[in-house]
């Protein structure tokens, strides 16, 4: 990430580190941790204790209800458009040119973080994995995802349009996943106007529940750290920052739920 300047990394000063935890894929990736901090080396400890030769157990336990289905033609089975969108071509289209916002931001393109933000580091996201994936991911699933984002031009939207892209071994954890996506409210930058497309890839795996008192270790440690990234003083004002914190945030809520499904008789 850099920032609209092109110049400087815009994490420079922040020695980071990605958290490559137990049994969460892509949601365990996208954490960074203050690279050098007693929580930050403990979490990565625990995590690779917990992971051990890499061998995911299926989740052994399912949440009641999950995400509500919604009728779609067999044709289409892999395409989720929200019921009010009144011109189909327009999304489609959107579908078709979307980019990796993620790699925008990289590039310098900072107006897309609140976006992504909202997308993939809040409590809606770590519901979704937990409906989903307890209820049909048994191994990791590697896939891809088009949302489309709809403006209500005036700095706000939500998803109106989620398709899977590509073949996939794990097709109903993935549509389960793009399902929850559609409808889901984001910030986006005040002067768009049409809507936008966000391609995105990752690897999710099955939530691990054998080990409540590793993921409390890991929850508290992802607490603390959190806190510390927070009365940073450095990062003060740095939309970038605040990015990465909020997902530190989302992997302490994360592992929190987890937690108290283990524990849950």
């Amino acid at each position: 990430m850099r920032d609209s300047g092109g110049g400087a990394n815009a994490r420079a000063g922040v020695r980071a580190t990605v958290v490559a935890v137990l049994a969460v894929g892509a949601l365990a990736v996208s954490a960074w941790l203050v690279e050098g901090t007693e929580s930050s080396s403990q979490v990565k400890e625990d995590a690779s204790r917990m992971q051990g030769d890499g061998a995911l157990p299926p989740p052994t336990k399912r949440p009641e209800g999950g995400v509500p289905p919604r009728a779609v033609e067999p044709a289409t089975r892999d395409v989720f458009v929200a019921p009010d969108v009144s011109d189909r071509t327009v999304v489609e289209r959107a579908a078709r040119e979307a980019a990796d916002l993620e790699a925008a931001v990289e590039e310098g393109d900072v107006r897309w973080i609140e976006t992504l933000e909202d997308l993939f580091a809040t409590e809606a996201e770590v519901d979704a994995f937990l409906d989903c994936a307890q209820t049909f991911l048994e191994v990791p699933c590697t896939f891809a995802l088009r949302l489309v984002i709809s403006p209500d031009g005036h700095g706000r939207g939500r998803v109106s349009y989620a398709a899977v892209d590509g073949p996939t071994a794990c097709s109903g954890y993935v549509r389960c996943m793009a399902e929850a996506y559609v409808g889901r409210e984001v910030r986006l930058p005040e002067d768009l106007r049409g809507a936008v497309g966000h391609r995105f890839e990752r690897t999710d795996a099955p939530p691990r529940l054998d080990d409540p008192e590793g993921l409390r270790t890991i929850a508290t440690l992802l607490e603390l750290d959190v806190a510390e990234a927070e009365d940073a003083a450095w990062g003060a004002g740095r939309p970038e920052w605040a990015y990465l914190v909020a997902q530190q945030r989302m992997q302490a809520i994360l592992y929190r739920r987890l937690l108290e499904i283990a524990e849950t008789p």
